[in-house]
């Protein structure tokens, strides 16, 4: 029977961390652009809105980390001529997993909603 490891206390530490500052952060905020929109009106809640846009994507640049995993488009450009992309299996292959995939497709509706 597999179980899973116990998560060491700094690892479940550092989970805290941002699982508290998230809530705290959306607090602050909500009562800050509440504070600009009460004093400014509508322009002053567009302009928040545009800030925190504006926020939003430089702190997506700055925490974004080069990937390490390649795109598809780096995996087909360097694939040689004649090999076939890595996600294409034999058909021997194909064969002994087919059977254990889950069926495909839209689940049948039961109740009063069904066809």
């Amino acid at each position: 029977m597999y179980s899973l490891p116990m998560l060491p206390s700094r690892q479940a530490e550092a989970m805290a961390w941002p699982t508290s500052a998230i809530p705290i952060g959306i607090a602050v905020g909500s009562a800050a652009a509440g504070q600009i929109v009460d004093m400014a009106r509508a322009c002053g809640g567009y302009a928040c809105a545009a800030a925190a846009m504006l926020a939003c994507q430089f702190g997506l640049t700055w925490l974004t980390v080069p990937s390490s995993v390649p795109s598809l488009a780096v995996l087909i450009t360097a694939m040689r001529k004649g090999e076939q992309p890595p996600w294409i299996v034999p058909d021997e292959l194909w064969a002994r997993i087919e059977p254990l995939l889950p069926p495909s497709g839209r689940p049948q509706r039961q109740g009063r909603c069904s066809p």
